[in-house]
């Protein structure tokens, strides 16, 4: 299976709803162009 530059892994567990939302930001604030 390939995996594109347009994929996107997105895993989550049992965590604060706040961190979740931090942790995004932090992940599209870092994407590779």
């Amino acid at each position: 299976m390939d995996v594109l530059d347009t994929t996107i892994r997105f895993s989550i567990g049992l965590e604060d709803v706040d961190d979740l939302f931090d942790d995004v930001r932090q992940a599209l604030n870092n994407k590779k162009d």
